[in-house]
Formats: C-alpha cells, structure tokens, sequence
C-alpha cells in the first residue's frame, strides 16, 4: 500500500523570475502476506524465522506437518520475529517520507533576447520492484517444497540400483497410474544445501535525488535552442547478497591446502553438499539476501533544437550524452554481490604452473576487510570493487530527431495553387514525416584469462579479416584485439582459421597456456592444458591436483581480474524511419 500527500505553491517574485516549490510526503507501509505466508532469516544464529508459528501455517495449509518434521530432522531452526530481534511483519514500515521539489524560471537581460534559465531540485520514490523480491520470496520452505520420483537414481528405484525403467515393464504413465507416485509425507525427502531466498527487514523503497540546469534561447526561424545538464543520484537499489556462496574448487583448495570434501553424512561439515559454503557448512546452500545496498549516479548533458511548424516545415534533433553508472537494481542479471570469502589467491595449498605456461598475471583483489564484522558481512567498499559499472543499457550518447514536411501542392500551397478541388484531390494534402535515432553501444570484454596481456587495440571497421571457423569462409571486421586460439591461427592443411590479421596482432589476454604445435593434426594432439589455465594444487597430504585458476567467483569477473571493467565502444546503431501521408478532404470539416 501507498499513502501521499503533496502540496505546491508557485511564486512570481519578480516580472523575470518565477519560484516552484512543492512538498511531497509519501508512506510505505512494509509488505505483508496473509496469515503470515512469509519467511526471513536470522544470520546470527542460522535460524529461518516465520512470521507465524509453524502449527499454526500447517494448520491453514500454508505447509504440511511432513515439510516440517523433514526440515528439523536436517537441523533446521525455527525463530519468532521476536527471537530474531524483527518486527511482526518481518519488515519495516517507511511511513515518514518527505520529499522536496524547488525550481525556478529566470529571464535575464530583462527579455531582450528571450534567453530562459531554468533550474530544479526534486527527490523521488519509486516503490519497491516486486518482480525481483517479494516474487521469490513467496515461495520458499516452507511454503514451498520440492518432491520428485526419479527412476534413474539408485536411491530412488525400489531395487537401489540406478536406471530401473530398463529393467522392468511396469511403471509410471501419467494419468493412468500416476496418483500417489510421488511421496509429499515422507519425512527424508529434503535434503541439506536448501538456498533460500529471503529479504532484509529494512526494504526500504528506492530514492531518487535529481537536479537539472537549463538554459534556453529562441533563435530565428520560429525555433529554439535548450542546453540541459541533470544529474540523478539514487540509492536503495535491490541487490542479491549471496552470503553462502560456495567457494569454486580452486579457491578451496588453495585456502585450505586439501581437497575438496566429498563426506556423506549428513550434519557433518564436510558433507560433499555443503561443505564449500562459508557461512555455513553443514546445513544451507547458496542463499540471498535481497537488501537494498545499491546505487545510481548519472551525468547527462541534452541539447535540443526545435522548428516549430512554419511554412510548411518543422522538425526537432535531440543530443543526449551519459555518464550511467550503476549498482544492482537490475535483479539477478547484474544486481549479484558475493562475499569477500570467495576470493583467494594464496593459502595453505601451494600453485605450481604446468610445463609451457605463461607467468600468471596477478588478480586484483577485494579492498581489506573493515574490524569488527562477520567473515559473511556486506560492506560498500566491497559491493563498489564488485559491482560498481558503467551500465551499458544506457547509451552513452544518442542523437534523436523527427521531422514534418508539408510538400507545398494543391489548393492555396506555392505550387498548383489555383486547381479545382477535384484535381486538388490528387496533388493536394502530400506529407512527409520522419524520425530516427543513433545509439552508441558499449560491452564489456571477457576477462576469463590469467596469461599474458598486451594493450586493447580498437581497430572498429579499419581490418577487414576473413573467418573460417565455421567451416565456410566469412568475411568480417576485426573490431578489436580480442583472444583467438594459435590453432585457429595458422593454416597448416585446416580450414578453421581466421587470415588477414592486423600486422603485429596480439591478444590483449591470452590463457596460461597457448603453447601451439601446428604440425600435430591440426592442433588436436596438443599437451592436456592447450588453450587453459590449468595450474597444479600442491595439497598439505602431499598429493597435487588440477584446477583452473579461478581466484574469485564466476571464473575472475567481479573486480577480481584486471579486465573485469574494460569497456569498450561497439558499432553505433542507427535506426530511421520514413512515411508519406496522403490527407482527403472530403467537406470543410472532413
């Protein structure tokens, strides 16, 4: 629910200056849903708190006494909202809300010239996005459960043995004999490594700060010029903390100099499904916090020049220029924050490189972490190293414009003025209207690689280079110096390569090893770490194991690797659009 206010005066102070000033108050009272179908969970002491008690859920059939019972046979704890310190709804209310506009029009040069400044101050409130909260947050444990009856799986067939369905003519046919197959009493059916997804207590709705200065100039010929520049700050952007992120192998076995845990017994802290968590080794999995962290800033310079229509022509071109950056707000597309935990480069467990390898370039690794707070805890410094972007869905600069064209034919035009109506019929009421845009594109290049690096070479439509890798040959632009394989490289009797390359080409990033044989079939019996970067764990019991190095997550994005945020500009996109229109008078007034 919204309640709002508002209230707005405007001031004419002076024959050349004008005042608005308003005042906006707005209440969000906190989400609730009924009977208490809702979940939070409490950090501190690894419990998951429901809104209502459990007997009671059960008994309005928000969840089954089976679901229960299994939970609390894997460890699950159950909290009140008061146990957990939250408040009865699980979230607060933002009910004080005050939210200033102030702008002012100003004339100068007593309007001599018709020159206008203007400038303004707002704060805004957008509510809370439901499609990235509280959508996922409605159907978790225990309100929602997941059962299966998998024939395939040894610890699902009535013989233990995998793949039963080969071994037998009577199963399954949905809707025949399908009722009951699936068992929603048993009481082992859920199993540690649960994800949740759960909203912090302070969902505050999302803020936003603008401020703007224009000046604007008529010109002659009935048109006129306005220059703007506005900057928009907003905070309380949803972002997906995952504070349980499981360490990737590499990490693990760095850190910890020893193998990767692939325990059984449930409860244990290296049981195989849960073992890599590092916040919680025993029970959960790979859970989210959905909090409201995240920011906006944006710079953006707008020009705009208008013809009013007059003699027959009038037409408009808008100039936008931005500078969008972003933290979360965008779901789990690139709203994803992961804790410190996992970024390791040196531990316990030594790296030794395989034989033909390059040197490793070293990663560039989180901020220190503050005194005081948890090894799961959120702080900024973090989430700005992490996620702190240009957003690339902004386009950096845009032209836009429209035009209308009346063509000067027909009764009472320049040209064929005096013809009848009849014939006016035909060369009368002509129009010519048209609009288009031009959008810069940028992306982010890939920054999976830990080899050698050399400068990014943007050549955009300079090189042109022939692409045999699908197996017919393409011509296309080498539009920058992104990796391509050796064996893709050098003919050698193949036919999957790329030619005409820029003289001196060199990859900005390569992988560790890019050791290439070209007389060895092609490129197919090369050494087992070709075009990788595997490296050997040397592991404390004296063992060694093979892991791409991968010292943070999602294989080295997130900060971690030194190209993580380079940008680069891609081929402008243009898009126009042109019609021509026919008016019919058929009376005076048709």
């Amino acid at each position: 629910m919204e309640f709002d206010g508002y209230f707005q005066d405007n001031f004419r102070m002076t024959r050349n200056l004008t005042w608005n000033i308003g005042l906006r108050w707005e209440s969000h009272p906190a989400v609730w849903v009924k009977y208490g179908a809702m979940e939070a969970f409490d950090l501190k002491n690894h419990a998951l708190v429901l809104a209502s008690p459990p007997a009671e859920q059960i008994a309005r059939g928000l969840t089954t006494q089976a679901i229960i019972t299994n939970l609390e046979n894997i460890g699950v704890k159950f909290e009140t909202p008061q146990q957990a310190g939250l408040p009865n709804k699980l979230a607060e209310d933002y009910n004080f809300n005050f939210l200033p506009r102030v702008a002012l029009a100003y004339q100068p040069f007593n309007g001599k010239w018709g020159t206008v400044i203007r400038g303004g101050y707002g704060r805004y409130i957008f509510p809370i996005p439901v499609r990235t909260s509280y959508k996922d947050e409605m159907r978790q444990i225990p309100h929602g459960a997941g059962y299966s009856q998998n024939y395939s799986l040894a610890t699902q067939s009535p013989d233990g043995i995998q793949n039963y369905l080969l071994r037998t003519n009577t199963f399954p046919v949905a809707g025949q004999n399908s009722a009951n197959v699936v068992d929603t009493t048993s009481t082992t059916a859920i199993l540690p490594n649960i994800g949740l997804f759960t909203i912090t207590p302070n969902e505050a709705p999302d803020f936003v700060t603008q401020v703007n200065f224009t000046i604007e100039q008529p010109l002659k010929g009935n048109s006129a010029l306005r220059v703007s520049w506005l900057w928009t700050h907003g905070t309380n952007m949803d972002q997906e903390y995952h504070y349980n992120s499981k360490y990737n192998p590499f990490a693990w076995e760095v850190k910890t100099g020893t193998k990767t845990p692939q325990g059984k017994i449930i409860g244990q802290p290296d049981y195989a499904a849960t073992a890599l968590g590092p916040y919680d080794n025993t029970l959960w999995g790979d859970s989210v916090l959905d909090q409201k962290s995240g920011w906006t800033n944006d710079n953006q310079l707008q020009v705009n020049y208008q013809r009013l229509f007059h003699n027959g022509i009038s037409y408009q071109i808008f100039y936008d220029w931005s500078q969008p950056f972003r933290v979360g707000g965008n779901y789990f597309r690139d709203g994803v924050l992961y804790t410190a935990e996992n970024y390791v480069s040196s531990g316990l467990g030594t790296i030794t490189q395989y034989p033909n390898e390059s040197p490793i370039t070293a990663p560039v690794l989180p901020p220190a972490r503050p005194s005081g707070i948890a090894s799961y805890a959120y702080w900024h410094a973090l989430d700005k190293y992490e996620d702190y972007i240009v957003d690339t869905s902004v386009p950096r600069q845009a032209i836009q414009f429209n035009a209308l064209i009346d063509l000067p034919f027909g009764r009472g035009k320049r040209y064929l003025g005096g013809v009848n109506r009849v014939l006016d019929e035909v060369v009368g009421g002509w129009e010519i209207a048209g609009d288009g845009t031009m959008n810069s594109q940028d992306f982010y290049v890939s920054n999976g690689n830990w080899g050698p690096t050399s400068k990014i070479k943007v050549y955009k439509s300079g090189k042109k280079v022939t692409d045999c890798r699908s197996g017919s040959c393409t011509p296309a632009y080498m539009w920058f110096n992104g990796y391509i394989p050796p064996s893709q490289l050098s003919a050698s009797g193949c036919t999957a390569i790329v030619t005409n390359l820029p003289s001196g080409w060199t990859p900005y990033q390569q992988p560790l090893d890019t050791n290439y044989n070209p007389t060895s079939a092609c490129g197919k019996a090369q050494d087992a770490h070709y075009n990788t970067n595997d490296v050997q764990i040397n592991l404390l019991d004296g063992t060694t194991d093979k892991q791409g190095y991968s010292p943070g997550p999602s294989g080295g994005g997130f900060g971690v690797n030194p190209y993580a945020k380079t940008l680069l500009n891609g081929p402008n996109n243009f898009v126009a659009d042109l019609s021509v229109f026919k008016v019919f008078p058929i009376t005076e007034s048709t």
